[in-house]
């Protein structure tokens, strides 16, 4: 009886080994708090612009591409937005796949766009909650 709990202790610990080491995940990618910020706002048509400077750390020794997302739930309930998850794109509004080198920071301007709810107010001036999901 003993030699069938320590097997299928031993059974369990080397399963859960397993599972752990192939859930273990390093972020690749971060966000420089100090060196990102809101930049401003602007509402045309039936669209709202968010305009921040976000700053990207690629601690990873490959080049990697990536997109970003920023939840803004106050805006919603303020009246701003309609959804609080708004997509991220270059400043020319033409891509919304960014690239960073291997081993680099890079700054770059980003403008989140949603659509207009109604009200033409920000909630803060703060740095939204961004997600960033690597594209492989």
């Amino acid at each position: 009886m003993r030699k069938l709990l320590l097997i299928l202790l031993s059974l369990l610990a080397f399963i859960i080994a397993i599972i752990l080491l192939f859930n273990i995940k390093v972020d690749d990618l971060d966000i420089v708090k100090d060196k990102s910020y809101f930049s401003d706002f602007y509402v045309k048509g039936e669209k709202v612009y968010i305009q921040c400077e976000i700053t990207i750390k690629n601690s990873s020794s490959v080049n990697k591409a990536f997109k970003l997302n920023a939840i803004f739930k106050d805006d919603v309930e303020l009246g701003l937005l309609k959804d609080e998850n708004l997509k991220g794109y270059n400043q020319a509004l033409t891509n919304n796949e960014f690239v960073i080198a291997k081993q680099s920071t890079s700054s770059m301007s980003v403008s989140f766009v949603g659509n207009f709810a109604g009200i033409n107010k920000k909630h803060d001036r703060n740095l939204p909650e961004i997600v960033i999901t690597i594209v492989e």
